[in-house]
């Protein structure tokens, strides 16, 4: 009698946590337009200090990003659709995600979260959500191989404020939302 107590708990709180992203993602889908600052911090098991940036995010849906990168350097980089345009000294650049998946993963979970688009990121992510009295934090593991090994999101209510990405060779990135994204 015991076990099935608890198998009946452990699916209601696998439900329950279901509900919880379901709810979260539907409140990132009523958000047509988002802005905020960033700091960027990579770590790489090759280098002795981080590297840091710092500049001003946007966001437009469905997953329309600009990421102005104001230090060290300025850099403007524009997603749409799959394609990355990476803007510098009057030049640019087209990347097409497709053929980039160290920064593909990490494009397709932020689009997908503020896009609200659940099935989506269920299809290409393992997802566990959990809520605390401070906050939320969703953690996607890729379900096919790729470079990221992990990306986590934390936040409150309706707002991202750190995603960090855990690549598999040991390096990771930090990204700190400032303001309102």
């Amino acid at each position: 009698m015991k076990q099935w107590m608890f198998c009946i708990l452990l699916l209601q709180s696998a439900w329950a946590t279901a509900d919880a992203l379901s709810d979260r993602l539907e409140g990132f889908s009523t958000q047509k337009e988002l802005r905020g600052s960033f700091v960027d911090t990579w770590h790489s098991v090759y280098l002795n200090e981080p590297i840091v940036s710092k500049g001003k995010l946007s966001y437009r849906a469905p997953g329309q990003f600009r990421k102005l990168v104001e230090y060290p350097e300025l850099v403007e980089q524009i997603i749409k659709a799959n394609r990355l345009y990476i803007s510098r000294d009057g030049e640019t650049e087209i990347v097409q995600l497709s053929s980039q998946k160290s920064l593909a993963a990490g494009i397709h979970a932020l689009r997908d979260v503020l896009d609200g688009n659940e099935s989506s990121l269920r299809e290409v992510f393992k997802t566990d959500y959990h809520e605390t009295a401070v906050g939320w934090q969703l953690e996607l593991t890729p379900k096919a191989e790729q470079v990221a090994e992990q990306i986590v999101f934390q936040g409150k209510e309706n707002r991202i404020h750190r995603v960090r990405i855990n690549y598999q060779n040991g390096d990771h990135l930090i990204t700190e939302i400032l303001n309102d994204i």
